[in-house]
């Protein structure tokens, strides 16, 4: 609550000084309280955040009288982006700074901290807040960016002036509190305040100036405006006198009088002459009026309920218009009872009353067809030749009324244009008439409440009336003419009042830093100090410090016990007296100042002289350093003689020790002491990791504990072993390797220690294994290849021969397995390969044999079957279908899931086959196979000799069909398509094999063949090149030019990657103007299997032109969720559909549903296979248009179809069965 109350409160005070117009302020106190609250005490803060800016910003939107829903929702949004700012303020602080934050005592911390709650965060309040301003309209989107920008700033400075400040008072633990609420908040606070005062003054002065030049502009239109008004009622008084002067008048002499008044004038709308007429004169007055003014219709009028005129009622008086000018616009005014109107009425009452000029409230003219107001000026006439009596306006009834008309609109946009400047508004109201009638006249925009101040009012009597005139500023003046130097004499003033405070916290913090630095280098100090002294007498390097001379100032006991002095004889002594490591003094005293010189840490080996003359090998390490001012070497000597010795020995050893072998020396027990890193390189073993250990850790466990026994038992016999051996790397690895192992005795004959030289074979036995597996293995699966399966099956053969039992070839292949890899890659399919292999292994035997003969081609061999052959063809079945069970099951590649099938062909041999060869027994199995895969797939199937027969015919076919295109042996024929009407619609192109021996055959005969070859790439093309050419045949036609050609696409080449190219180049080629009349037909499977890759092929056909027909729709498992995303233009329902539609149900549901969906869809449909009159009856009652079929005509040669097309034989093929 009290967070709630500071913010409330000091955002009032922020908001104080802003400048109009505009809602946000130079600064915003309240948002650096809010940050430094929410950071010190916690996101627990966050609430009263959010209550303080609602609060704050109902009571701004109570000051500008918006306290509405909307204002209400402003509010919420405005607080809820301080919330929001003031989180993110505290989390990026927290986030960046961690806990340096708290104590804020270096330059980095301090600017981190500005910058991150300050620019950084303050983004978050300023966006949300004017996005809903904007939003509901608080301020135009034209503001939007001024105004974020002002509100950015003012939470931007708030935040760096305020938010130390509240993190100074908040933090009561840290130990700079006191010092920075005096040298930091306090001086901060009393410039700031010092800023605000001058801003104050600015602000007021600057204030002064637009209000008192908006009070000039206003001043001097209101003069300007009584001038005029003044004017217009001293033409009405001239028109009153004139006829009190002449009261016999005619309406030449009225125009004449008036019409200078005009010229002078031209806002004044009318001028006229209004006698009373009584009601027994009405009749005489109309009479009067059409003779002068030959206006045979004129009467007396007034306005009905709708504002149409209509002749005037029944009554005592009228005030009709005689006389008006200019007539020409006013015309209409003629005749009208001015008396009629109620505002009117209210005039002439009181022009009676005051008897003299008197003004109407705003009012609508009889002479204007819109809504723009007037207003009526009326002297009462008493002229002495006219009749002047009681009446109903009074006893003493006038005899007329001299009235002035003007449109006020007319009369103030020229006067607001000469004295207004752009940005000024204007406003015109008359004090006595109603509320809902009271703004006479509007110039610019509505005014705003918070520029309330600066508006500018003056009255203007007027003829019995009072006029309201107000002159207001718009955002657009202010902005103009507001100088912005109060804002900028604030803004600039509080950021360097802010980086003024950022260099008091940083001064503060660094001189906290220095005195915690001082105080710890004075502890390290004494510290290091005292642990010198203790390591200088208790080192056991004898240390000693010598001076620029080369005398020792300094020396611990035991570098004196070293020399064989005693500590006094060493201190003053020169350092040529013991150093030996030199050929004479100047050396060594020379590279004295080399030390001194370099001023680094250095290293040297020499020897040292004792008392008693031996010398010894020592590593002198020093640095050089000052002591009281002066230069000194602080030196450490240690004694290295044993491992001077110890290194000789060493590498004498090492030199026999690293070998190219691998060597390891064990004790007795076979523990390791040592190794070489030949060793380390084969098994992987560091020589930390194994010595110590027993060397069985390299055990494989392949050898078993019969081989030990015997290695162990030649070395003891004999002294030694070699031999192959498999051991264990680090890795787990099991390699072979050869192993020589000598045992070590000692001069009395005991064991003492083993020797072990190891070399790794595993690349000789591993080239030696590889050349095996490729001689007789799959390189994929490992499984047997074709020259091993043969090898067995031969050895298979003559074993069934000598045992008379029986055996069984199981020829395998998978079953749409180029479409995998097409698809999905040759990795994908490798990984199906290897899954098969594994399940294959598990169906089988141990002694029967699964190889894989290529591509997705296996064979199982089983052997020592029944020798019945109804028995051995049972068991090979169950075999087979344990396969065919396993291998149904889903496939998990990578990370697609897949379904495969095989198809098994079954071979049997026994001792009755022994003639046979073990080729001609794998072909019979693959022969039954091919059969399996004819008949349905995923099925096996025995081998049948008359089935070797259609193989071989089969062969025959595809070796003729290879040469087939370029004999030109092949056709195409055309089947009519037409409308319900009988007109020809176009054809389907059907591919025809004219064999030199066996005659024409038809596609069914020999597509199968081409499509589980590639010659079904070849032939395509052909399809493809010869239709267009029948086209551009087509096109030269007027018969035939518009006759579209469907051609059917094979799956395989519709999947060749320059298929789209194939088909452009054919129409180039060709000169295909209408590429939209050629056709391709696509089954509905082939979208089926690979929707994703076929779908922009089908797209870059349809930028050719070309249209797309779905073939053999409903026949497949189809999928209607991708059919609306398929860029198609046709369905073809097939004439499995259409052949029993007449007698099945079911059929004809599918063949309605179908043409239902393809008109939702807006596609075109045909039936195929129409043959009966029947079924075209019932097609056409389905709503079909389109069909192909017997019923219509059968394929035909080219040159036959076009003919028939030409003269017109097809357009009465249906004409007996329209509806």
């Amino acid at each position: 609550m009290f967070l709630s109350v500071c913010y409330f409160l000091l955002g009032a005070a922020g908001l104080e000084l802003a400048i109009a117009p505009g809602y946000a302020s130079a600064v915003f106190p309240a948002a650096g309280v809010a940050f430094g609250a929410v950071l010190c005490s916690g996101y627990r803060m966050l609430p009263g955040v959010g209550f303080g800016s609602l609060a704050l910003n109902l009571w701004v939107a109570g000051r500008h009288g918006s306290l509405d829903q909307d204002g209400v929702w402003v509010a919420a949004a405005i607080g809820s982006g301080a919330v929001l700012q003031a989180f993110a303020a505290a989390a990026l602080v927290k986030r960046f700074l961690k806990d340096a934050w708290h104590v804020l005592d270096t330059d980095k911390h301090i600017l981190l901290l500005l910058l991150l709650a300050g620019p950084v965060s303050c983004l978050v309040s300023a966006s949300v807040a004017n996005l809903a301003l904007a939003g509901f309209g608080v301020i135009s989107r034209g503001e939007l960016l001024f105004n974020w920008w002002n509100w950015w700033i003012g939470d931007s400075i708030g935040t760096l002036l305020f938010g130390p400040m509240a993190m100074i008072l908040l933090q009561r633990q840290n130990r700079l509190r006191q010092a920075r609420i005096k040298f930091v908040a306090l001086p901060a606070l009393t410039i700031t305040a010092g800023i605000v005062a001058a801003f104050i003054y600015v602000s007021h002065t600057e204030t002064n100036r637009i209000k008192q030049e908006i009070s000039a502009y206003g001043s001097s239109l209101n003069i300007r405006l009584q001038a005029k008004l003044l004017a217009y009622g001293d033409l009405v008084e001239s028109i009153s006198n004139l006829i009190y002067a002449y009261p016999r008048l005619t309406f030449a002499d009225f125009e004449r009088f008036t019409r200078p008044s005009f010229a002078e004038h031209p806002d004044l709308q009318a001028l006229s002459w209004n006698p009373v007429v009584r009601y027994r004169d009405k009749a005489d007055f109309e009479t009067a009026m059409r003779n002068e003014l030959q206006w045979p219709d004129m009467r007396i009028s007034q306005r009905d309920a709708s504002g149409k005129l209509v002749p005037a009622d029944v009554r005592e008086a009228y005030v009709a218009v005689r006389y008006i000018a200019p007539l020409d616009k006013n015309r209409l005014a003629l005749g009208y009872d001015i008396a009629s109107d109620e505002l009117r009425h209210a005039a002439i009452a009181e022009a009676v009353r005051r008897n003299q000029l008197t003004a109407s409230a705003p009012l609508r003219l009889v002479q204007e067809s819109g809504v723009s107001s007037g207003v009526l000026l009326l002297h009462p006439v008493y002229a002495e030749a006219l009749q002047t009596a009681a009446g109903p306006f009074g006893p003493q009834t006038p005899s007329g009324f001299a009235v002035g008309v003007f449109r006020i609109e007319d009369m103030l946009q020229r006067q607001l244009a000469a004295s207004l400047p752009y940005g000024l508004a204007f406003r015109l109201e008359d004090n006595g008439a109603p509320a809902d009638n009271r703004v006479l006249y509007r110039y610019g925009a509505p005014a705003e409440a918070d520029l309330a101040e600066f508006s500018w009012s003056g009255e203007i009597p007027f003829n019995g009336r009072t006029w309201l005139a107000t002159v207001y500023p718009t955002r657009e003046f202010m902005a103009a003419n507001r100088s912005l130097l109060a804002w900028t004499v604030l803004a600039a003033g509080l950021i360097l009042v802010s980086l003024f405070q950022a260099l008091l916290l940083a001064i503060t913090g660094r001189n906290a830093a220095i005195e915690r630095q001082v105080d710890r280098q004075t502890k390290q100090l004494r510290n290091e100090s005292e642990k010198n002294i203790a390591l200088l007498h208790n080192a056991s390097d004898g240390i000693h410090i010598l001076n620029a001379e080369g005398n020792v100032i300094e020396a611990s006991n035991s570098f004196c016990d070293m020399l064989g002095y005693r500590r006094e004889e060493v201190i003053g002594m020169n350092v040529c007296h013991w150093d030996a490591g030199f050929a004479n003094a100047d050396q060594l005293l020379a590279e004295l100042r080399t030390q001194f010189e370099n001023q680094a840490r250095y290293q040297i080996e020499t020897m040292h002289r004792r008392k008693d003359g031996s010398v010894f090998h020592v590593e002198v390490s020093g640095y050089p350093l000052e002591l009281d001012g002066k230069p000194v070497l602080f030196n450490s000597s240690r004694d290295i003689s044993q491992r001077k010795q110890a290194d000789a020995e060493l590498r004498i050893a090492a030199v026999a020790f690293e070998s190219q072998e691998g060597m390891v020396v064990t004790d007795a027990n076979g523990e390791i002491l040592r190794v070489n890193r030949a060793f380390s390189a084969i098994t992987g073993y560091e020589d930390a990791e194994v010595i110590g250990k027993n060397s069985r850790l390299l055990k494989s466990g392949r050898q078993g504990a019969e081989f030990y026994q015997a290695m162990w038992t030649a070395i003891t016999e004999t002294g030694s072993w070699s031999g192959e051996i498999w051991n264990r790397r680090k890795s787990g690895e099991v390699y072979p390797e050869l192993l020589t192992i000598t045992a070590v005795k000692d001069g009395a004959g005991d064991l003492t220690h083993y020797v072990a030289a190891h070399t790794d074979i595993t690349h000789s036995k591993a080239a030696a294994e590889k050349i095996e597996r490729l001689a007789f293995y799959d390189p994929l699966t490992s499984l047997a290849n074709r020259r091993l399966l043969l090898d067995r099956l031969k050895q298979a053969l003559v074993a069934s021969a000598r045992s008379g039992l029986g055996g069984a070839l199981l020829f395998l292949d998978l079953d749409n397995f180029k479409i995998l890899n097409d698809t999905l890659g040759h990795d994908v399919g490798d990984l199906l390969l290897l899954q098969v292999a594994e399940r294959l292994k598990l169906c089988v035997r141990e002694g029967d044999t699964v190889a894989r003969l290529g591509g997705d081609e296996f064979v199982v061999m089983l052997e020592n079957l029944s020798a019945e052959g109804v028995e051995a063809a049972a068991s090979a079945e169950q075999v087979a279908n344990k396969i065919l069970q396993t291998l149904n099951q889903p496939y998990r590649l990578g990370k697609h899931q897949h379904r495969s099938t095989p198809s098994i062909g079954i071979s049997l041999f026994n001792q009755a086959a022994r003639a046979q060869q073990a080729e001609e027994l794998l072909k019979q199995a693959d022969i039954a196979m091919y059969q399996a895969k004819k008949t349905s797939r995923n099925t096996l199937c025995f081998f049948d000799p008359t089935l070797q027969i259609a193989i071989e015919r089969r062969a025959a076919l595809e070796r003729a069909l290879s040469h087939a295109v370029a004999a030109g042996q092949l056709e195409l024929y055309y089947q009519i398509q037409v409308l319900a009407s009988g007109t020809a619609l176009g054809a389907e192109a059907l591919i025809r094999w004219r064999h030199p021996e066996h005659g024409l055959l038809l596609p069914s005969q020999f597509i199968p063949i081409a499509e589980e070859s590639d010659l079904i790439i070849e032939v395509g093309r052909w399809v493809i090149e010869t239709a267009c050419a029948h086209l551009a045949v087509w096109q030269s036609h007027p018969r035939t030019r518009e006759l579209t050609l469907s051609i059917n696409v094979s799956p395989r080449q519709f999947r060749q990657r320059d298929f789209v190219e194939q088909v452009r180049a054919a129409l180039c080629r060709h000169d295909i103007r209408r590429p939209d009349l050629l056709k391709l037909e696509l089954t509905e499977s082939m979208l089926l299997d690979d929707i994703d890759g076929i779908v922009p092929t089908m797209a870059a056909l349809k930028q050719l032109g070309l249209q797309i027909s779905l073939d053999d729709f409903g026949t497949g498992y189809s999928c209607l969720r991708y059919l609306k995303s398929l860029p198609i233009d046709q369905l073809k329902i097939d004439q499995s559909f259409v052949r029993d539609i007449v007698v099945d149900a079911n059929d004809r549901a599918i063949v309605r549903t179908v043409l239902a969906m393809a008109s939702s869809l807006e596609l075109d449909t045909i039936a195929e296979g129409v043959e009966t009159d029947e079924q075209f009856d019932m097609l056409l009652h389905k709503n079909c248009r389109c069909f192909q079929g017997y019923l219509f005509g059968k394929p035909v040669p080219f040159d036959r179809f076009f003919e028939a097309v030409v003269n017109q034989n097809t357009v009465a093929l249906c004409a007996s069965r329209l509806p």
